[in-house]
């Protein structure tokens, strides 16, 4: 039997989640959290003993008010920030809502102040770099049938300029 303490020094990292969510008319869900400058996708931290999927499914119930009934893998990404720590962020479809379905920010958390949906051509105006990066691999594994993996690196450098590059395979 393996020595326990192995499992102690093993590198822990942040897992995330994230879901796409259309509406008929093909426009994508952000939310506005309070916490943030720019909008974002729903989802959150996954808890501990939770499944990426059952997390999103979760995040997307608190912060927009929609119940999920499926959420269906489409691409992982990583980030390693030299400040934060590494991270997964794994995205889901979730679907498409009824354009009757009314979307409601979540009373039991002050963390989402608004969700709206938002031209896919229009997305890059509302979200930061890195989660455009996210939706583009999100859509292209979606429309593909393929599964992506994307890598976010986050260089802080001595003249405090940040520096990221990304890697895209399926």
């Amino acid at each position: 039997m393996k020595d326990q303490s192995h499992y102690k020094n093993l590198p822990r990292k942040r897992v995330h989640v994230v879901a796409l969510i259309f509406n008929e008319d093909g426009k994508i869900l952000l939310v506005k959290p309070s916490y943030k400058d720019k909008w974002s996708l729903p989802g959150g931290s996954v808890d501990l003993d939770e499944s990426p999927r059952n997390g999103c499914i979760r995040e997307v119930q608190e912060e927009t008010g929609l119940v999920v009934t499926d959420a269906k893998f489409l691409c992982v990404q990583y980030v390693t920030d030299t400040e934060k720590g590494d991270a997964l962020f794994f995205m889901f479809d979730c679907g498409v809502v009824n354009n009757s379905q009314l979307i409601s920010v979540s009373k039991e958390t002050k963390e989402i102040e608004q969700c709206q949906f938002v031209d896919i051509d229009e997305v890059g105006s509302y979200v930061p770099e890195g989660v455009a990066t996210r939706i583009t691999a999100g859509l292209d594994a979606k429309s593909d049938t393929s599964k992506g993996y994307v890598e976010r690196r986050f260089v802080k450098r001595i003249d405090e300029k940040t520096y990221t590059s990304d890697i895209f395979s399926s």
